[in-house]
């Protein structure tokens, strides 16, 4: 005996199934446009995995003690670096990773959607004078040590100029 369709559920499985694939079907030509607009290493699963895994690794900032800001900043743009990050991308990033009173300082300051804008609001707000100061001492009195070699000497003297000012130009750092 043939039951009917409707009766067994049949019926509801075909159709709903003709959805769902139909869905599928519409969900991965939308991904395969948008993933054609993305950088070539953005595509590359590696790069992506390695991308994910820095920056979730990444430390939340918090804004309190002596979390260093610049270095902060510099991670967000070095991981971003692995992708081609778009601003949007690095304003997204950074903002994912505020905790403390880092967190409530951006939601205070969603107007900062251009990641230069909030770069340079976020290291004026989270770099305090005194460690300015403090960066520039060490700079000031950095010297090469006997059994240093001048590659680590310089590498050492460009990261201390990067912290003091991160738009420092490289005639003005050498």
């Amino acid at each position: 005996a043939d039951l009917n369709p409707e009766l067994t559920g049949d019926l509801l499985t075909e159709t709903s199934e003709r959805i769902v694939k139909k869905h599928i079907r519409e969900f991965l030509n939308n991904i395969t446009q948008h993933v054609r607009t993305m950088p070539d290493n953005a595509q590359d699963p590696a790069v992506m995995i390695c991308y994910r895994e820095c920056l979730s690794n990444l430390e939340k900032f918090n804004g309190i003690g002596e979390q260093k800001a610049v270095q902060f900043i510099n991670n967000i743009e070095r991981i971003g670096k692995m992708i081609d990050a778009n601003n949007n991308i690095l304003c997204c990033m950074c903002t994912a990773k505020l905790d403390g009173e880092a967190k409530p300082w951006y939601e205070n300051n969603m107007a900062l959607t251009q990641w230069k804008n909030l770069k340079s609001a976020f290291l004026e707000r989270f770099t305090t004078a005194d460690a300015s100061s403090r960066i520039f001492e060490q700079l000031k009195e950095c010297k090469q040590k006997p059994d240093e070699i001048v590659t680590s000497y310089y590498d050492a003297i460009i990261k201390l100029c990067h912290e003091y000012d991160t738009n420092m130009s490289e005639k003005m750092m050498i």
